[in-house]
């Protein structure tokens, strides 16, 4: 029987420090932050299923791999999620960021 190499291509994981189980992996940080802040809206950014969260990376050595957890995590999460929400938003509204930038002004604020 030969023995294949398999090349990883889900470089980030998410482990619940609770059990000690993987609750997931994803090709990127912000899939796994976005799957935090998903769990943190339908079980409370303060429930035990959220802060018990630790995200981490597969693709370096294990001491380095750690990335956040716990409320830390939560916030990294929120702030990701608020960040595509945004961007969606605006796409919708057909807003280019970068003008609204460029203004310095909020698309919610007006001009007096």
């Amino acid at each position: 029987m030969a023995t294949e190499s398999v090349e990883r291509t889900d470089a980030f994981g998410l482990m619940d420090t609770e059990s000690g189980n993987m609750v997931g992996s994803f090709a990127s940080e912000q899939e796994a932050l976005l799957a935090v802040a998903a769990t943190a809206r339908d079980y409370g950014a303060t429930s035990e299923a959220v802060l018990s969260l630790s995200l981490f990376r597969w693709d370096v050595p294990a001491e380095q791999g750690f990335i956040a957890d716990g409320a830390e995590l939560v916030h990294r999460a929120l702030d990701a999620a608020h960040v595509v929400e945004t961007a969606l938003a605006d796409d919708r509204r057909g807003v280019n960021p970068e003008a609204r930038r460029a203004a310095g002004r909020s698309p919610h604020r007006t001009r007096r």
